[in-house]
């Protein structure tokens, strides 16, 4: 079987190669033809057939718009500048330090501090450099550089101070741990304990999942109980009722005692019922405004301290 074998170019035939114009050729052979030169001695001078020149012609909008698009590329691409290899040295060894106190426990690092020795660190890079290159454009540790800089090497937990505090505070804000948010929460950690009961096969492993769980939400439970209780407390002067000389006396009845415009009156089982081991009797009763005698204080004081358990009945 034989094979097949081109036929070998005869020397009155040559092979001519497409020729690619790139842009600023095209805009030289528009050039030419706005000049006035016809078709055909365009194509002579720049050796292109007077079809390939006529084609030019047709798309000429096209070509001019690449031109410029092009050239606003160009633009963009020339006008990003590299950064100053000086403030890239001093952000890497400013990372450094950084680093350093952290590990040390140091108390001071804060934006401040941290903005002063990048001040520093970059005066003490721009003097080291010979003289014969190019002056160091100088550097303000600003606000948006220390910003900037956080976000690039990632550093979240540096301390806030002085004006770096008050700038932070605008654009950040810390969420706000309620009483509501904290009871939902615990109601979500619960319902995924159950879930992993339900739907694990292992039930060893559930229950010890489940009670590992238990045992790290004790502490917000707690939290939860007593700000609860510390809600629900009502205030003192909500146990004393007002004295009959401040309520509007109506028609037919008796008149107030003469003495009990000095005082409000105290329900006994009221005053007992409050939960203030904390507190002497007379100073809560002088904070609500009520002036007992000294004998009733003292008997209010019996049963109160009895009540709580820390008088014993004689």
């Amino acid at each position: 079987m034989s094979s097949k074998r081109s036929a070998p170019p005869t020397p009155g035939s040559s092979e001519k190669k497409r020729k690619v114009l790139s842009l600023a050729e095209k805009m030289d052979v528009l050039a030419v033809i706005d000049s006035g030169l016809g078709w055909s001695a365009t194509g002579k001078k720049f050796g292109l057939h007077e079809a390939t020149v006529r084609t030019i012609w047709k798309t000429r909008e096209k070509i001019r718009q690449s031109v410029r698009e092009s050239a606003d590329v160009s633009s963009k691409v020339a006008s990003v500048s590299r950064r100053d290899p000086l403030l890239e040295k001093m952000e890497k060894i400013l990372n450094r330090w950084i680093s350093e106190q952290v590990d040390q426990r140091k108390s001071n690092v804060d934006g401040v501090a941290i903005r002063e020795k990048a001040r520093s660190i970059y005066d003490h890079l721009a003097e080291k450099e010979p003289s014969g290159s190019c002056p160091a454009p100088g550097f303000i540790a600003s606000h948006g550089w220390f910003h900037r800089f956080k976000q690039r090497f990632s550093l979240h937990n540096i301390a806030r101070t002085g004006d770096d505090a008050d700038e932070d505070d605008d654009t950040e804000t810390r969420p706000v741990f309620t009483i509501m948010k904290l009871r939902n929460l615990l109601r979500e950690a619960d319902n995924l304990t159950e879930l992993f009961t339900d739907q694990d096969p292992i039930q060893e492993r559930s229950i010890k999942f489940k009670r590992v769980v238990d045992e790290g939400l004790i502490p917000y439970k707690e939290t939860l109980r007593s700000k609860e209780a510390s809600a629900c407390q009502k205030p003192i002067t909500a146990f004393f009722k007002p004295s009959p000389a401040s309520t509007p006396a109506k028609k037919h009845s008796t008149p107030p005692c003469p003495r009990s415009h000095s005082h409000c009156v105290v329900q006994r089982s009221q005053l007992l019922a409050l939960n203030v081991a904390t507190c002497d009797l007379p100073t809560l009763l002088a904070a609500a405004g009520v002036q007992p005698s000294r004998h009733a204080v003292i008997c209010l004081t019996c049963a109160f301290l009895r009540k709580i358990g820390q008088l014993q009945r004689l």
